[in-house]
């Protein structure tokens, strides 16, 4: 029978779980939430009302790990974040007086010691 007879085996290509996107542009502003934002940090929940907001638009979507993406601004890692749509992605600043104007903006995975990926943009804080 031909239903018995097995079928070739095809080997897909294992997706690279450390590729990260290209950003292709980035919009900051304030963002104030209609519902106060539950933020849980050390098991510890804080409720803000406004942060300072990250607008991503991608290359491609990140790739589905256990560990997300961050986005760093100079030295202060963003990792809370928000797929808004295929290749956009909001990522929020609930302690903007941590960031510096100029600071260098990058993208990596939220893991010790990963490697940045640098990008062309630099974080300029927005007006209320």
């Amino acid at each position: 029978m031909d239903s018995d007879a097995p079928r070739p085996y095809v080997q897909r290509e294992a997706p690279d779980l450390q590729r990260l996107p290209d950003i292709l542009e980035v919009r900051i502003r304030w963002r104030q939430f209609d519902e106060p934002r539950r933020v849980t940090v050390a098991g510890k929940d804080t409720f803000y009302q406004e942060a300072v907001e990250f607008e991503l638009r991608v290359s491609e979507p990140f790739q589905i790990r256990a560990l997300g993406p961050v986005l760093w601004v100079g030295e202060e890692p963003l990792t809370i974040a928000d797929n808004v749509s295929t290749g956009v992605y909001r990522f929020y600043s609930f302690a903007p007086d941590k960031l510096h104007a100029n600071a260098p903006i990058a993208l990596a995975w939220n893991s010790a010691g990963a490697e940045r990926k640098t990008t062309k943009y630099v974080y300029s804080p927005p007006k209320r």
